[in-house]
């Protein structure tokens, strides 16, 4: 029920997280419009451009000709505008040299057959293929979104002082939407921030070279990543991970480790808006993720877990026998 600053309704996930990305799914406000798509307005057999800018209003607009839905993700380095004329406001990228850019990107979802009039450019001094990047795909939903699994209960994967607050959850519509991401939960944390073994297994992947981060739809395919396969059965991935932090602690497949272990060093690389711990769970290494329900809710707050749990108890055992001495007391009264 809650609004953007762009008057969009928020899908799951908090804009505020991810400056400079615009997610249009089917409408938002600041769209331009759209219009069915008729392949009788097009020659036969002449190729039909999945992005389209018109010569004389400079509105870019994306083009879905298929009979089916279609994601189109793509960033400008240039400036753009909305349909009332408001700049979008960039957000950064980290390339691989280490080096800052600014730019925008967008996410837009197109129903079957249809144009997205997406934002008006700035009048451009080359050809839009120079401050241009896309990646486009048919969007392939979940076959069972309201998938939950109680019976997995697992600890907290943060150390460190939270709170941590959850950035996208289930079929957000930045990243979480398509069938290998629906059930993820992204936290916000620190880079740097410990991550643990949510259980006793064996690492079975390690990806930890890359070091470019941010918006840019390039990062898509560049994340960093470590997944451990639980005895249970469960693979845990862990996403946006610290470069090289699991080989500075040993860690590598085949590698076998202990719950609250730590494994690596959470970060931001790949398509990372801000800095957070990318979690989702899977019944192997090879199925889409399910829902888990994580056993220790107020690790959201302590994420020292065990220590809570220790204090607790003290807390309890002296309130237990308070409580049985005034029982005695007022018994022998």
């Amino acid at each position: 029920s809650t609004q953007s600053t762009w008057g969009d309704p928020v899908m799951n996930f908090c804009p505020d997280a991810c400056p400079g990305c615009y997610v249009a799914h089917y409408t938002a406000p600041w769209l331009f419009g759209s219009t069915d798509f008729d392949s009788d307005d097009y020659e036969e057999g002449q190729d039909i451009p999945d992005f389209a800018l018109d010569p004389e209003s400079n509105v870019l607009s994306v083009i879905n000709t298929a009979d089916v839905d279609r994601m189109f993700y793509f960033s400008i380095q240039h400036p753009a505008f909305d349909a009332t004329g408001m700049p979008f406001e960039c957000g950064s990228t980290r390339l691989a040299d280490g080096s800052m850019q600014r730019c925008l990107t967008f996410i837009v979802l197109a129903g079957p057959k249809t144009i997205v009039d997406v934002c008006r450019l700035a009048p451009l001094p080359g050809g839009l293929e120079d401050v241009f990047d896309s990646d486009v795909s048919e969007v392939c939903l979940h076959p069972t979104p309201l998938d939950f699994s109680p019976a997995h209960t697992y600890p907290f994967p943060l150390l460190g002082c939270g709170p941590f607050r959850c950035t996208q959850s289930f079929g957000g519509a930045l990243t979480h939407f398509m069938t290998g991401t629906h059930h993820a939960v992204d936290f916000a944390c620190q880079v740097g921030t410990p991550v643990i073994a949510v259980g006793d297994g064996v690492i079975v992947d390690v990806r930890e070279t890359s070091n470019v981060s941010g918006i840019h739809v390039s990062n898509l395919f560049c994340w960093n990543s470590v997944m451990l396969q639980l005895d249970d059965g469960v693979c845990v991935e862990y996403v946006h991970i610290r470069q090289n932090s699991c080989s500075a602690r040993g860690i590598s497949s085949g590698v076998r480790v202990r719950a609250h272990q730590i494994i690596c060093e959470s970060g931001d690389v790949g398509f990372c808006p801000e800095p957070h711990l990318h979690l989702q769970m899977h019944l192997s290494q090879f199925t889409s993720p399910f829902s888990s329900l994580c056993l220790h809710a107020c690790a959201l707050c302590y994420p020292d877990f065990p220590r809570t749990l220790a204090y607790l108890c003290v807390c309890m055992c002296v309130c237990v026998c308070v409580c049985v001495c005034v029982c005695v007391c007022v018994c022998v009264c």
